[in-house]
């Protein structure tokens, strides 16, 4: 049953990447005419950020879409931002909602955990937690556009391990 879900988390994030991949692949041969960039004798920028990778059961949720999230074992969710998005990120209006239709209790803290991913900064917005095996919808909205448009932005999903640890 686990790998079915995590396969039907999966399939979408790789089509997406493939779809996305094709797109800028089109636009660049749109932008010169129709030739490859390398025919012209310019390449392209190499990318400077490192692909975050992402921990088991995490998942990335553009701002303004929804998306889903299952609630590990021994663990909570948090829904985390980039650092660099900083006061912009607080009119986020994130929710969490189950499977029967009962909103999730969203925790916060004064001070935000920080941690790094993909060589950028990320930081803790907020943490929530559920029975195992509990499947939410999450959303998060920036009604006040004060989100920096750059890319594609998006929250991050990722669990965290509950559990005390193990004695030395």
């Amino acid at each position: 049953m686990r790998k079915f879900r995590l396969t039907r988390f999966l399939v979408p994030v790789l089509a997406a990447a493939a779809l996305a991949a094709c797109s800028d692949e089109v636009r660049d041969g749109e932008a010169t005419g129709g030739t490859n960039s390398s025919a012209t004798g310019s390449a392209p920028a190499p990318s400077t950020t490192v692909p975050i990778v992402e921990p088991a059961g995490a998942v990335r949720i553009p701002i303004d879409e929804t998306g889903t999230a299952t609630m590990p074992a021994d663990s909570v969710l948090e829904i985390r931002v980039p650092a660099a998005w900083g006061d912009g990120a607080d009119a986020l209006r994130c929710t969490v909602v189950d499977g029967s239709g009962r909103s999730g209790d969203l925790h916060s803290s004064e001070v935000k955990k920080r941690e790094e991913a993909g060589g950028q900064e990320w930081m803790t917005l907020w943490t929530f937690s559920a029975a195992p095996e509990t499947e939410f919808t999450i959303g998060c909205a920036d009604p006040e556009h004060r989100v920096p448009p750059e890319g594609q932005p998006f929250v991050r999903v990722v669990p965290r391990s509950s559990a005390p640890p193990a004695a030395r």
